[in-house]
């Protein structure tokens, strides 16, 4: 996971202007004495030029203390957990990884304590997605979100193109979800991030369960990006629902 990045956590907004001006007015002091009114002046223009950015994730809630029910596949799967020494799982899992994450780096997930399920077809992986507890970095939004002890975060989920609209992963998350619980009965909410704009992921978060509770997102404009979460009792340990950071 990245490092955490460089932010300041809002306040009133006067406070939050007169952080800003105070922090350009130093920058600007530095980079005078440095590179001079011209180099000043091509900073600014760089900024200038930045297009700006609004990114926006919808969260979704699946309640893990009420059965989750959706219909068998329509292929035949068996459901495994990954085991860390499992190197023939491993080494198949990284071949199908939609995001092509190195086997190393898989491994290094799985002794951090998370937790990840494949779908086989006839021994082959045709599907898999990631749990994790604690805090999660979101490289797509630039941030970490921390979590209740109550709530396992979903990533990563995928299904090979040979094998989507079979129904493989709606019952990949129902059947890792249980398996779950009945070792952790204290978790109770599995919380995932889906872009607005992912019509498929969202259409597969209905079909199991998930319901819409919040938005999180950022605008970025001229190099200085605004973060947001919103929703009433979404992911309640993350403290910094609003906060401003210099790009």
């Amino acid at each position: 996971m990245a490092g955490r990045p460089h932010n300041v956590e809002c306040a009133q907004p006067g406070e939050q202007s007169q952080h800003w001006v105070m922090q350009f007015v130093q920058r600007a002091r530095v980079i005078l004495r440095t590179e001079g009114v011209a180099g000043l002046g091509k900073r600014i223009a760089g900024r200038l030029k930045r297009k700006p950015r609004h990114v926006r994730f919808y969260i979704l809630m699946l309640r893990l203390d009420r059965p989750v029910r959706v219909p068998p596949p329509t292929v035949e799967i068996e459901i495994e957990e990954v085991k860390i020494t499992d190197e023939d799982t491993l080494a198949a899992l990284a071949q199908v990884d939609e995001w092509k994450t190195p086997e190393a780096h898989l491994r290094d997930r799985l002794q951090s304590g998370q937790r990840c399920y494949v779908a086989r077809y006839q021994g082959q992986i045709v599907a898999g997605r990631w749990f994790l507890e604690g805090e999660f970095d979101s490289s797509l939004l630039g941030r970490w979100f921390q979590m209740a002890t109550n709530e396992i975060y979903g990533y990563n989920t995928f299904t090979i193109p040979a094998f989507r609209g079979k129904g493989i992963n709606p019952y990949l998350t129902a059947e890792s979800v249980r398996r779950m619980c009945a070792h952790n009965p204290h978790k109770t909410l599995l919380i995932v991030l889906i872009s607005v704009t992912n019509r498929a992921s969202l259409r597969y978060a209905a079909k199991v369960g998930f319901k819409r509770v919040g938005l999180a997102g950022f605008v970025e404009v001229f190099g200085v990006r605004f973060h947001y979460l919103l929703g009433r009792g979404v992911l309640p340990a993350t403290r910094k629902r609003f906060y401003v950071e210099r790009m």
